[in-house]
């Protein structure tokens, strides 16, 4: 966009505005010609000149003033009329809240007001300069949003909402300390006071496409505000604009003035009334021509690589290149893709319209899956949602509404919220005849959790829900022929077989070894040099997808500009879809991250040298102090940003090795969060399953006995921290963290009694009870099922099989005996298993 200032006439911006419009990404800021002139208490809103008049006669009245300061003062700007109106021994209070009271209060606009027409547009949210309470009489826009307030960032999906930068007059007439912003230092402070705002404010100044409308620049007050804005406004995205709509044409004096401001277009108008006009006409033509983005998601092309383009083969296979190309909007299938078995079982149940949830490891080949059922399925519509893109409320309704599709949904597209939303949608999904096939991480025991818990709740019912799981190795034999098929395509892109015995991980990593080459950009390596850098690294690992809204929250600006030019094509920037968007977020960009494979790789190699474990700490102390800054006062959501952050099996995965993980470096890690995350169940939980997962590492039986007592004095605060938190807000979700808390205790239980070698009866009567309340809970049954294979499962299973064979040695009560046989009984122990092991 040339950076020279436009003066336009209407018909010059219109088309530009409608796209706007559609795109979601203009936003209003009213100043004080929007309102002035309205009836209001007992008087008239004034507009800057008149209010600055008043002031001028009430400071006037000061008789300690000289006439030399008198002087002075008629010569003096709004803004410094202002500090001086403000100070209490020039001007008395009572006399300033009169004045507020009778002309900003109880705003009514006329019917016949064109300025009304303004509220016929669909506006995400408005910006208001003024502090009357016109926006909120008259409009639906009536939760008001205070710059001294934190607010919960969810409210601008539910509602209408004014962003009113001065304060609101309800709250002057209401209370003693009414929070009225004028002065320089009340306006600094109150953004200083709440980043969430501040940082919504950054956002949208800078990425988005900004309108002022009834802000001549000419009255001081509107000026004031820009000019204390605690960032550079001048420091535009070069994608976005920001318009001023004025009457007349601008003078000299003018245009350098709204230059100054970061003005890019000025829109000239004959008078007023005409901007309102001409404003909802290009809105209402946005409209006609608008089209649902979301089908463009189920008209993605097809096409298949050549056996012949090697390098481009090996570059899917070796640096996990995405199959769905965002910016073309096609879907690229590599020459060795192959269908797996569990493709046919789901296509045989998708006349049953069901939700159907796919289990399976990090590395598993989920995100295939879904490629291969949006190939497969042709008989109706059918959405593909990869996890570099995100889906708003309404799109998700949109889509649960329609009629016969399948919409399917890889590992990040939908939030929490939403998974929980289309499993309580899942009767209606069946009446509409459509079918969500969702990706879950294996290890997100939440999710299934959240399953569990709306079952319990006769949310939904058992049959309303079909679930998958998606081997991390190829089937062979009796089992099918994955194995077979995909062996008879690698050779040809010159790629080796699989071994029945690896898994998919496993194979990346012999493949890397024996080829001794990897992919076109295997010479490109991360190069850190900043706590910053290593921190949006980290960042990109786990989210896979940032937000121009993300970066400003997590203060990434100069870092995000500096990895898309350096990573290139592994991390990128793109146009964010209207889909993704709405009040809470309006990002026109983000940045994703195209390989997951390359960057835990290259963050595992990081890691691998101890001297950088204190770098690593500072990374994580520095995102989870932006959590916290930009989560202000609200738990519940530094706990639910944090929790990502936080999850051992998270911090496992991200820093890849060929041992996959690295946890001696995770324990380092928990240790410099403690002070900033100990008032954290979640945090103190995942700390004790990372100490028990370092305890089994160590041979010294010391030093191992010292992280197992750590893990379980971890656990059970973390327990007693939930039960109280429970107690407190009787919240049913409480249960599925509970549980999960249980488990880990019963695991560190069985693991110390192991070590003491079974010699402590107090122990192991303790383990036992452990055992049976975590695995009682209707929350755990299938979490032990899934992890079977793993160490914390086998730690149970070998106690248990243990303690039957050897009852008397264990000198274990008649009751405990009791407990071990009903624990036995259980469905989720295999009987004949346990005792032949």
């Amino acid at each position: 966009m040339d950076s020279e200032m436009r003066i336009l006439n209407p018909e010059d911006i219109r088309e530009t505005l409608i796209a706007f419009f559609k795109n979601k990404s203009l936003i209003p800021i009213v100043g004080s010609g929007f309102t002035c002139g309205s009836e209001a208490y007992k008087g008239i809103v004034p507009n800057g000149d008149n209010y600055k008049k008043h002031m001028m006669e009430e400071l006037l009245k000061n008789e300690d003033f000289t006439d030399e300061e008198k002087s002075q003062l008629s010569k003096d700007n709004f803004s410094t009329l202002c500090d001086y109106y403000e100070d209490d021994e020039i001007v008395l209070p009572n006399i300033r809240h009169e004045y507020l009271k009778e002309n900003f209060y109880k705003v009514n606009m006329a019917d016949d007001d064109v300025r009304l027409l303004f509220f016929n547009i669909e506006w995400p949210y408005i910006y208001s300069l003024n502090i009357d309470d016109a926006i909120e009489n008259v409009s639906q826009y009536k939760r008001i949003i205070l710059p001294n307030r934190e607010f919960n960032e969810e409210i601008f999906a539910e509602d209408k909402c004014v962003i009113k930068l001065h304060g609101d007059i309800g709250e002057i007439v209401t209370y003693k300390k009414g929070g009225k912003i004028f002065t320089s230092k009340e306006y600094a402070l109150s953004l200083e006071k709440n980043a969430p705002l501040l940082n919504k404010l950054r956002n949208d100044y800078k990425t988005q496409n900004i309108l002022f409308l009834g802000c001549s620049l000419d009255d001081e007050i509107d000026l004031k505000t820009l000019s204390t804005w605690p960032f550079d406004y001048k420091e535009k995205d070069n994608l976005s604009r920001t318009i001023i709509f004025v009457k007349g044409k601008p003078s000299k004096l003018q245009k350098s003035k709204y230059k100054t401001y970061g003005i890019t277009d000025i829109v000239c108008f004959e008078d007023f009334d005409s901007m309102y006009h001409f404003l909802v006409e290009t809105w209402e033509e946005s409209e006609k021509i608008q089209e649902d983005e979301l089908d463009k998601y189920n008209q993605i092309s097809l096409f298949s690589v050549n056996g012949k383009e090697i390098e481009n083969n090996q570059n899917y296979f070796l640096w996990g290149k995405g199959l769905y190309d965002l910016k073309n909007g096609t879907m690229n299938y590599p020459y060795f893709f192959i269908s797996r078995n569990i493709t046919k079982g789901i296509l045989k149940n998708i006349e049953k319209n069901k939700v159907h949830l796919v289990y399976g490891s990090r590395i598993s080949g989920k995100s295939y899956l879904i490629a291969d059922l949006y190939k497969t399925i042709r008989d109706r519509e059918t959405f593909y949602l990869d996890g570099k893109s995100r889906i708003t409320q309404n799109a998700l309704e949109k889509l649960i509404n329609r009629k016969g599709i399948v919409a399917l949904f890889d590992i990040g597209t939908l939030g929490r919220e939403q998974f929980e939303y289309v499993l309580q949608s899942a009767q209606i999904i069946n009446k509409n005849q459509n079918n969500f096939i969702i990706n879950v991480n294996h290890n997100d025991s939440d999710t299934l959790g959240i399953v569990k818990w709306k079952l319990k709740q006769n949310i939904i019912q058992s049959t309303d829900v079909l679930t998958y799981s998606l081997p991390n190795k190829f089937t062979d034999g009796s089992q099918g022929k994955e194995l077979e098929q995909i062996n008879k395509l690698l050779p040809v892109v010159n790629l080796p077989p699989y071994n029945r015995k690896r898994t998919l991980l496993d194979q990346l990593i012999f493949t890397e070894n024996i080829l001794k080459k990897k992919g076109k950009y295997s010479t490109q390596h991360i190069k850190v040099n900043t706590t910053k850098q290593l921190a949006l690294l980290i960042v990109l690992a786990i989210k896979e997808k940032l937000y121009s809204l993300d970066i400003i929250n997590y203060g990434f600006d100069l870092e995000i500009a500096e990895v898309v030019k350096r990573y290139d094509p592994f991390i990128e920037r793109v146009e964010t879809d209207n889909y993704e968007k709405d009040a809470t977020d309006l990002s026109r960009v983000k940045y994703i991250l195209n390989s997951r494979y390359w960057l835990r790789r290259e963050l595992g190699n990081y890691a691998r040298t101890e001297e950088n474990y204190k770098k690593v700490g500072e990374a994580y102390q520095y995102i989870i102090k932006k959590v916290i800054e930009f989560s202000g006062h609200d738990e519940y959501r530094q706990r639910k940003v944090c929790r990502n952050f936080i999850l051992f099996d998270v911090m496992n995965d991200i820093f890849l090795d060929k041992y996959h993980g690295n946890v001696k470096l995770i324990v380092y890690v928990y240790t410099t969060l403690h002070g900033l995350l100990a008032k954290d169940f979640h945090f103190l939980h995942q700390k004790a399953k990372c100490y028990l997962n370092y305890a089994y590492f160590l041979k010294n039986g010391d030093e191992k006995m010292k992280y197992l007592d750590d893990a379980l004095e971890l656990a059970s605060i973390s327990k007693t921290m939930i039960e109280d938190k429970y107690e407190a807000t009787n919240n049913e979700r409480l249960q599925i963290t509970m549980a999960h808390t249980q488990y880990t205790q019963a695991t560190i239980l069985c693991e110390i009694c192991k070590e003491h070698e079974y010699n402590d009866v107090g122990e192991n009567e303790n383990a036992i009870d452990s055992i049976v309340v975590a695995i009682s809970s209707p929350y755990n049954s299938d979490d032990y099922q899934r992890e079977r294979t793993q160490r914390a499962a086998y730690g149970i299973i070998n106690f248990v099989q243990y303690a039957i064979s050897n009852y008397d040695e264990l000198g274990i009560s008649q009751e405990h005996r009791k407990k071990l046989d009903s624990l036995v009984g259980m469905s989720v122990f295999d009987v004949g298993k346990i005792r032949k092991r």
